[in-house]
């Protein structure tokens, strides 16, 4: 079984020298930042597991938390990058080892883990049961204000873009704006975003062949 470090309580949070802000991911403190033009979460156990253990969750952060908060509660730490719109290509799995780098420069273990494979298995259990009997996670309140909704001009512009009836065109770019962290970033990604959808371009047009 892990054992929590009882000498003392290791705060990774100071080794961030980004600017972050502090929210709560289940009632667990979570610090939002921006490494490599990323943005990125590291979710901080109210007492770390000896030897700093750490779960990187890839895609779909906050999505069926169950374990994620079980693991939190069990001392370890949780992070995520986002690369999502690289769709795993060289230049993701580049962020990614830079990130890894840096989440040793935080003091986590040299490997990415999981608890023992019994603990892991009724992680799981616990997991399932509590979905066959619909019962749901529920994150506390946050006092952080609401994201800004998307200004009718661009809607509008939407409208007017026949490739952009599609709902998938749609919430990838309102995604996108939504997830600037500051008014100035929402700005230029809307501006951005007006110009591409004007050459009747997808979100990640960039990407595609």
């Amino acid at each position: 079984m892990l054992k929590l470090d009882e000498k003392k309580a290791y705060d990774s949070f100071k080794a961030i020298k980004e600017g972050k802000k502090l929210s709560s991911f289940y009632g667990f403190e979570c610090a939002d930042f921006t490494f490599n033009n990323r943005n990125c979460k590291v979710v901080k156990p109210r007492k770390a597991v000896a030897g700093l253990p750490w779960v990187w969750l890839a895609r779909f952060w906050g999505h069926e938390p169950k374990a994620d908060i079980a693991l939190s509660e069990r001392g370890f730490h949780v992070v995520y990058c986002n690369v999502a719109e690289l769709f795993g290509n060289g230049k993701s799995i580049d962020i990614w080892n830079k990130f890894y780098a840096y989440m040793q420069k935080l003091g986590l273990a040299k490997k990415v883990a999981l608890p023992p494979d019994e603990e892991f298995i009724s992680f799981i259990a616990e997991a399932m049961e509590l979905n066959e009997k619909g019962i749901k996670v529920v994150a506390p309140k946050s006092e952080r204000p609401k994201v800004l909704e998307t200004p009718d001009y661009f809607l509008a512009k939407l409208e007017q873009n026949p490739q952009a009836k599609s709902d998938s065109f749609r919430k990838e770019y309102i995604a996108w704006i939504n997830e600037a962290k500051t008014e100035a970033t929402r700005q230029k990604r809307i501006d951005e975003a007006l110009e591409w959808i004007a050459e009747g371009k997808l979100r990640f047009w960039k990407y595609m062949k």
